[in-house]
């Protein structure tokens, strides 16, 4: 029980630290897309100085490290200012040592097959993610419902 507890922690941290986001300047100009897919002026690689997250996004695919760490990868959709991302898999070498989790991804049915996180912790991280972006220059504005606001800088 200490290391499931332990191991939300982590994961609840984790979670925070991609997704708690900082205010933002309400007079930035939002990128819209007005074609199908994902919005192509969210490609590339991006910065967040607050948090040390850093976001690579790839026409509807993305992927998040910490300190250089991957964390978690998923997909995204745009739809005007609108963003939805979905996580698909975790690293396991941001897990609590005493997990025993390999450092490799996973994805929520192998996570839980494994028995040593609480499905609602899976649920959670595993669930869609809405939210709101715009695009000035080089600064992406992203919001997450229930997260806040953050700025990323493009690198």
């Amino acid at each position: 029980m200490k290391k499931t507890h332990i191991f939300l922690t982590l994961l609840a941290v984790a979670l925070a630290t991609g997704l708690l986001f900082i205010s933002c300047d309400t007079a930035t100009t939002a990128s819209t897309s007005t074609t199908s897919g994902p919005d192509s002026a969210l490609n590339g690689t991006w910065f967040n100085e607050e948090s040390g997250d850093v976001y690579n996004f790839n026409n509807g695919s993305f992927e998040m490290s910490f300190d250089g760490n991957p964390v978690r990868k998923g997909t995204y959709t745009t739809s005007g200012n609108n963003i939805t991302v979905q996580v698909t898999h975790l690293h396991g070498g941001n897990t609590d040592p005493e997990m025993a989790l390999e450092s490799k991804w996973y994805t929520k049915a192998e996570l839980k097959a494994s028995g040593k996180i609480i499905d609602e912790l899976l649920d959670l991280e595993f669930a869609p993610h809405p939210g709101t972006y715009s695009i000035n220059g080089n600064t992406l504005i992203w919001t997450l419902e229930g997260y806040g606001t953050s700025n990323y800088t493009k690198i």
